[in-house]
């Protein structure tokens, strides 16, 4: 008598290897993209800073003095964004104002520049968690991160 397997399939054991390497390449990825957004979101808020810094000179065009939410260093809300977006970006409405304050990824200020050495008009300051951007009325970008 003649004894026949079967040897169609996969084994255990080869399942098990291409699971493990799906799972690495799967783990690879979502660092890789969640760096992308994360640079992407910083780069949106700076795009925001310059759009901000824009206003501030038509501001001071217009009524002579730079805009400003806080006279001394802000902390950044979605309340203080809303009021930018209102009354320096021309938002029609306190609801659309509010609704792209909450859509942004970094909450936003202006105050006066009163940083230790600093001789700039006004500070906007972006913060996301504990990263916090910094913009100074001559367009110089900084931040807390190392």
């Amino acid at each position: 008598m003649r004894n026949k397997k079967n040897l169609s399939g996969f084994t255990l054991t080869e399942l098990l290897v291409v699971v493990a390497i799906l799972g690495i390449l799967s783990a690879v990825g979502i660092v890789s993209y969640n760096g992308y957004v994360g640079s992407a979101q910083r780069k949106s808020a700076e795009n925001l800073m310059q759009q901000i810094a824009l206003a501030q000179s038509e501001h001071l065009s217009d009524n002579g003095t730079y805009y400003s939410v806080s006279e001394s260093n802000c902390e950044p809300t979605t309340e203080t964004l809303a009021d930018i977006y209102q009354n320096l970006l021309g938002s029609t409405t306190a609801a659309k104002a509010t609704e792209k304050a909450k859509d942004s990824a970094f909450a936003i200020c202006i105050s006066k520049d009163e940083r230790e050495g600093s001789q700039t008009e006004y500070l906007i300051t972006a913060s996301k968690g504990d990263l916090k951007i910094y913009m100074n009325s001559v367009g110089e970008i900084d931040s807390n991160e190392e």
